[in-house]
């Protein structure tokens, strides 16, 4: 029991005696440099820790623990033992972490701490974890690191340092994610050259174009809703024959909606290609992303310069509802749309309307 309220004493010990001794009393300058300068002073300075002898297992959980013993950083040959063992200890307590971020976290304090143990003869984690320590071992570091990657750095220790002494750093700032930017809508212009391809090529290939082209811009399904097409999701609407719905699944909530499709020539040819297909035959042929690629690729290969994205197609279908005056619940409805990020993210493209423009839709509404 004795040694180990020792070994407790000298891994983490109180926050007043947790300081450091300057070589030359100098401060340290705020230019990055690669050779150490001498640590910020405190006053009040007390004799820095001795390093300890610790067994490899005290204080540490028996299930998947030993990984953070065995730990060895290649870069860092004079990493003793006593010092990963150390390092462990205190990764262990930072809450939801996987085993890839642990050993993350041991390689960087591992280096802060030799860093620690260059500085005074001796490594201690609660001083070397102090914030203006870590500041000023990061501005050591600092040559050759890019801007992100001494933030990543920095946040690093930084949750290592809160761990150990949470009342000297400021709270976690939780992050959110920035919005993905949106693939940018194919012009008209590009969707009258993709159609213009699709009636030209082989036989083969221009029946999975004009597929792909008129499921998407007549009815704005997903890829993978693409994909599981088959031929009984393509019919004539009961009210209007001339009219052609299909049928999409939506694959996050299994939620069916009916699109129809107005277009004459599309309505035609979706329904030549379900009949083909009959009724459980899947329109595209394979239900995988690679049958979408390989039709890409055919149309790279045969007219250079020319692509065709699934994305960007939907994007144009959305684009050219709203520019039509179709309400927006109504586009959320066809579209399977739970938020309104993508119609945020198109707004550029969409039309600008003046004030007799604005006045007449509004009339019509009313």
């Amino acid at each position: 029991m004795g040694r180990h309220k020792r070994l407790a004493a000298a891994i983490n010990p109180p926050l007043s005696t947790a300081s450091l001794t300057p070589r030359n009393g100098t401060e340290p300058s705020d230019a990055p440099t690669t050779s150490p300068r001498q640590p910020p002073r405190q006053t009040n300075e007390a004799t820095p820790l001795a390093e300890t002898t610790p067994s490899a297992t005290t204080d540490l959980p028996d299930v998947g623990q030993q990984d953070l013993l065995n730990f060895r950083p290649q870069s860092l040959p004079t990493a003793s033992r006593n010092l990963v063992t150390a390092a462990a200890r205190v990764v262990q307590q930072v809450p939801d972490t996987t085993p890839a971020h642990q050993r993350a976290l041991m390689g960087e304090l591992c280096r802060l701490l030799v860093f620690d143990q260059a500085q005074h003869g001796r490594f201690d984690p609660p001083r070397a974890l102090r914030p203006d320590l870590v500041d000023f071992y990061l501005k050591q570091v600092a040559a050759g690191r890019t801007a992100g990657g001494l933030k990543s750095l920095r946040e690093r220790l930084y949750r290592l340092g809160r761990t150990l002494q949470p009342d000297l750093y400021p709270d976690e700032r939780f992050k959110a994610g920035r919005p993905k930017e949106l693939q940018p809508p194919h012009t008209a212009g590009e969707v009258q050259r993709l159609y213009r391809f699709g009636f030209a090529t082989t036989p083969a290939l221009s029946r999975k174009v004009l597929l792909i082209l008129d499921v998407i811009t007549g009815a704005g399904a997903r890829p993978q809703e693409l994909l599981a097409l088959r031929g009984q999701d393509i019919t004539s609407s009961p009210h209007r024959p001339a009219v052609t719905l299909v049928s999409l699944t939506s694959m996050t909530t299994g939620a069916i909606r009916n699109v129809p499709v107005l277009d004459k020539g599309k309505s035609e040819r979706l329904l030549a290609a379900a009949n083909a297909a009959g009724d459980d035959g899947l329109l595209v042929g394979h239900a995988t992303k690679n049958a979408l690629n390989r039709v890409q690729a055919h149309i790279r290969k045969q007219q250079p310069g020319l692509t065709m994205s699934t994305v960007r197609l939907r994007h144009y279908w959305l684009v050219d509802l709203l520019n039509r005056d179709v309400p927006t619940a109504l586009v959320h409805q066809l579209a399977d749309l739970n938020d309104s990020h993508s119609l945020a993210g198109l707004r550029r493209w969409m039309r600008t309307y003046n004030i007799a423009e604005a006045t007449t839709v509004l009339e019509a509404a009313a």
